[in-house]
This record gives structure tokens, sequence and C-alpha cells, in this order.
């Protein structure tokens, strides 16, 4: 990992300005992935209510070490499906904020939004990772950017249902 070493009258680039984001993003995500690990770290429960699945506001850390924020109660369509699924959320990022770019070369973003992406999975995408032995330890990631779960929802006669067995992968150590 190597880092912009600045000094007095150096011209800086774009490839500057994004090469001092990209090792502060890095060492961020390295921190989060050996220190913490993956998973929910605070809220994102699910319920139904009313034909839809709300997810409460929260926090999580993907296998990659990305931090997942849903900052307000989220409420999405439960599955078209009638097999048991897995709901997920997975880190995003999207171009956002388009200005005019000089000479006339047309539009550009001028911010990267971090956000969230949530849906359905048939099977659990942290299966067969490293689990906590204890209530203390960290869930071990494999470094992938997949989605986590944080829900396990199963079909009945009665309709959807929240499996309240199943326990997602959590951040151990932290307040939750």
């Amino acid at each position: 990992m190597k880092r912009v070493r600045y000094f007095d009258g150096m011209l800086l680039s774009m490839a500057d300005f994004q090469a001092e984001q990209q090792y502060l993003r890095e060492k961020r995500k390295m921190h989060n992935r050996c220190l913490h690990g993956f998973g929910v770290v605070y809220g994102l429960e699910a319920s139904i209510f009313k034909g839809v699945i709300r997810i409460s506001p929260g926090l999580a850390l993907s296998c990659t070490g990305d931090e997942i924020m849903l900052d307000e109660r989220v409420e999405v369509p439960l599955p078209q499906t009638r097999n048991n699924a897995y709901l997920t959320i997975r880190y995003q990022e999207r171009d956002i904020d388009p200005v005019p770019a000089p000479a006339g070369a047309g539009v550009e973003t001028s911010r990267i939004e971090e956000t969230h992406e949530i849906s359905f999975q048939e099977h659990d995408p942290c299966h067969g990772h490293a689990r906590a032995k204890s209530a203390r330890s960290r869930a071990l990631g494999c470094g992938k950017g997949h989605p986590i779960a944080i829900a396990k929802l199963t079909h009945g006669k009665e309709g959807w249902r929240i499996d309240h067995e199943y326990q997602p992968p959590r951040v151990a150590g932290l307040i939750r």
C-alpha cells in the first residue's frame, strides 16, 4: 500500500486526489475486516407489516470491510416466489450530482454516494464463512463483495413469516 507524499510546490492532479482517497478507504476497510469481521453491527431488523417487509435503520460490515448504512426505515415488497428466501443487503456506490465538465466536454458527476441494495437470495450468501465461536469473537469474511443476509423468510399456509431461528452474522464485541 502506498500513499501520496506531498511537498511544497507539488502540482496535484486528479490521480493524486484519487490515490489519497483510495489509500484512506482501503485502510478503513482493512481495519473493519481485520478487527471487526463482517455482519450486522446494530439494527437491520426485519419484520412483516401489512404485506411488506420493514427493515429498521442500522449498520453492517461487508466481507470486504465496507460499511453498509441504513439511516432510516425501509420497506420492501414480499418476494414473488413461494420458496424460502434470505433478505440481504449489499454495499453499493453510485455517481450523483452532475456538473458541467470543462471545455464543453459534457457533464460529469461530482460525487459518489455510498448506499445499499436490498434483495432476496435463494441461499445464504455467507454460508460456509468462518463463524464466531463465542459472543466475543468475530466472524471472518471472505474478502468478496457479496450481500450479507439479515433475515430468513419462510412461506407457509399462513403466508410469509420471519424465521426467528435464523441468526444473521453479527460483528461481535460492539453495543447493539
